[in-house]
C-alpha cells in the first residue's frame, strides 16, 4: 500500500523550485490554463531550443555556447568579425589563428638601373676618414670605400624605396673579402641573407637575388686576404 505523503511535505513540479512560494502558483496555473503555466521557472516562457539543466532553461544555437555551471550564455563574436580569433575554444579549433599578413612586394625596375647610384650609403668604419661609403655608389671605379684593420666589418646603401631586385655586383679592390654574405631588408633592422661566400677570390661578383623585395642592400665581411681593411670600388644593385 502507498504511504501516504506527509502533512506540510513540500512539493517539486514543473511550475517552480522545490519549497519555492511560487510553487503552488505554478499547479494553480496550470489548472486555470494559464498561458504561462508549466513554462519554466516563475511561469515565464521558456526559450524555442532550450533544454533544461537542473533547474535553469539554457539555449544552445549556433553561435552562442552555454557556460558550464552557470544559467548565463556567452555569444560568440566570429560572425559579426570573422578576422579577429574567437576566444571560446570551441571556435579556436573550428576557425583556426587569424591569416598572417603578405610579405611587401617591391617595384620593378624594368629599365634595369643601378638603383644603388648615388644613393645614401653607411658603413661600419671608414678608413683614416678618407674613404668613405658614399664612394662605393658614386659610379666611378677609380674611387672606393675602405674599412678599418679589422673584422667584422659592413657596407649598406639606402635604395629610397622598396624594389624587386635581380641582381646585386660588387666590384672588389685588391684589399677583399674571402668570406661575406649578402643582406637585403625593407626597414633597414631586419635582415634576410641572399648569398654567402665562405671562399671569396675578390675581382666582380654578380648575385642573382630572385626578386627580392628590398630597400636596403647589404655587404658583411667577417674575413679579409690581407692586413688591410675591406675595399669596395663599387657596389650596384639592379
Amino acid at each position: 500500500m502507498a504511504r501516504p505523503a506527509r502533512a506540510g511535505r513540500r512539493r517539486r513540479d514543473r511550475g517552480g523550485r522545490a519549497g519555492h512560494p511560487d510553487s503552488r502558483r505554478g499547479d494553480h496555473d496550470r489548472a486555470a490554463g494559464h498561458p504561462g503555466a508549466g513554462a519554466g521557472h516563475r511561469g515565464h516562457a521558456r526559450p524555442a531550443g532550450a533544454r533544461t539543466v537542473g533547474r535553469f532553461a539554457r539555449r544552445h544555437t549556433p553561435g552562442r555556447h552555454a557556460v558550464p555551471g552557470r544559467h548565463r550564455s556567452i555569444v560568440c563574436r566570429t560572425r559579426v568579425r570573422r578576422r579577429h580569433r574567437c576566444p571560446c575554444p570551441d571556435c579556436s579549433r573550428r576557425h583556426g589563428p587569424p591569416p598572417s599578413a603578405p610579405a611587401p612586394a617591391g617595384k620593378p625596375n624594368p629599365a634595369g638601373a643601378n638603383l644603388a647610384l648615388g644613393r645614401p650609403a653607411t658603413a661600419s668604419s671608414v678608413e683614416d676618414g678618407r674613404w668613405g661609403a658614399g664612394l662605393a655608389v658614386d659610379g666611378d671605379a677609380t674611387t672606393r670605400w675602405s674599412s678599418a684593420f679589422a673584422d667584422p666589418q659592413w657596407l649598406t646603401v639606402d635604395l629610397g624605396d622598396t624594389w624587386s631586385l635581380t641582381t646585386v655586383n660588387i666590384l672588389w679592390q685588391s684589399a677583399h673579402a674571402t668570406a661575406y654574405h649578402v643582406d637585403v631588408s625593407t626597414d633597414g633592422s631586419s635582415w634576410r641573407t641572399v648569398h654567402t661566400d665562405s671562399a671569396a677570390t675578390g675581382g666582380e661578383v654578380t648575385i642573382p637575388t630572385a626578386g627580392a623585395a628590398a630597400r636596403y642592400v647589404r655587404v658583411l665581411g667577417t674575413a679579409r686576404n690581407g692586413g688591410y681593411g675591406y675595399s669596395i670600388l663599387e657596389l650596384r644593385v639592379f
